[in-house]
């Protein structure tokens, strides 16, 4: 109840506003019946009251709205909404679109909010609808197209938000680099289930058309790279993705080495290891790279490498890898304990999430190119620190 009285404030704040306007003296008049606003204050108190479907009732019914009203009822939808209370908005909203309009920018407003709880509820297809309405009336129109490609990306229609991301280039001048580069990522991934390998080229090759620095698509024809044996043009594109993104090196840190191993070039091997030395590294990098240390020269060169890397960039989980070399080395009294340490290490380092979006914070385990949270891409990154990489 309380939660509800907070999020009224705003609406409280334009009854308030609207009662002074009208007893402040002379006002001009409205074809307005006199009861509309003793129904506003009737509806304001059933919703204090927790009464909100009453509320509705009164709202709905008033016969004519004004704009005071109009932005008054947009406001209580949208408090609906935010409290994922979708029937509730979709009622007021709709109201409004079929009482006012639809000429007018009250119209074109609660349309717009009403496209809103349909793709808050789920409903893509009705969202779908009103959103093209609006961009057949010419209003709302940057916003319409932004929401519709939205509508098409829950629905991983990459084809049709390609279509409309060039539409909306011509129209409102928004070139949405980043975004096509991951459709055509995902047209390329797509065809990579089917076995299509050629198709899946030819979509890297429009990602880095639209999006030169396209970490992602450079990692699967990387990948792509590797399957047909190229292995220098596959380290050739992992490179390049640790140019434009070194915070991406622990996604390419494997197979960089794996291709520099099948080229049996050593020399050429030694020499990135020994840049990897010379840099702050995340514990995958140091990790992998040890491995392949211990590979080429042996476990004393690769321990005496991951000491020095640690030292340099500490993290829970490089002290726990450092524990577990400890304990093998560990006298029979010290064993239990150094057991439990890593045991305490294990569980903190289980339960922290590997990575987290920069715009809504939303954490996860592993790489997303696009944030199941908000839907924003690029967004999720590495985390970095102790308690990451």
């Amino acid at each position: 109840m309380l939660n509800l009285l907070w999020l009224l404030l705003p609406v409280a704040f334009v009854f308030g506003w609207w009662g002074g306007r009208r007893s402040g003296g002379p006002q001009p008049s409205y074809p307005q019946p006199i009861d509309n606003e003793s129904s506003y204050f009737r509806g304001l108190k059933y919703l204090i009251n927790d009464q909100q479907d009453k509320a509705i009732e009164l709202f709905v019914g008033i016969s004519e709205v004004d704009q005071e009203m109009a932005d008054t009822q947009l406001a209580l939808g949208n408090l609906f909404r935010r409290r994922g209370e979708f029937d509730r908005a979709i009622r007021i909203h709709q109201n409004l679109v079929e009482r006012t309009d639809p000429k007018t920018p009250i119209n074109a407003n609660a349309l717009l909010e009403l496209a809103n709880d349909y793709m808050s509820s789920g409903l893509l297809d009705r969202a779908e609808e009103l959103f093209r309405q609006l961009l057949k009336r010419k209003q709302h129109m940057e916003t319409a197209y932004n929401e519709l490609i939205r509508v098409f990306e829950r629905e991983s229609d990459w084809e049709r938000a390609i279509q409309l991301a060039e539409e909306s280039q011509q129209i409102t001048g928004n070139y949405r680099r980043v975004q096509m580069g991951h459709y055509f990522c995902e047209l390329a991934e797509s065809a990579l289930e089917k076995n299509d390998n050629e198709r899946a080229r030819d979509y890297l090759k429009k990602a880095l058309r639209e999006n030169p620095v396209s970490a992602r698509a450079n990692i699967l024809r990387g990948n792509l790279a590797m399957e047909r044996k190229d292995y220098q043009r596959a380290i050739e594109c992992f490179t390049e993705v640790e140019k434009q993104s070194p915070e991406l090196t622990p996604e390419i840190i494997e197979p960089l080495l794996t291709s520099y191993c099948e080229l049996q070039n050593e020399t050429a091997l030694h020499a990135y290891i020994d840049q990897v030395r010379s840099r702050y590294n995340s514990y995958s990098v140091i990790k992998t790279t040890r491995k392949m240390i211990e590979r080429l020269d042996g476990p004393v060169e690769a321990d005496q490498f991951f000491k020095q890397q640690i030292l340099k960039r500490p993290s829970l989980k490089g002290l726990r890898d450092w524990a577990q070399g400890e304990l093998k080395n560990s006298k029979p009294g010290e064993r239990e304990k150094v057991a439990v340490i890593i045991k305490m290490l294990d569980s903190v380092v289980e339960d922290k999430p590997g990575y987290v979006c920069t715009d809504c914070g939303f954490k996860a385990k592993t790489l997303h190119w696009r944030c199941p949270s908000c839907g924003s891409w690029d967004t999720v990154r590495t985390v970095i620190g102790a308690e990451g990489e």
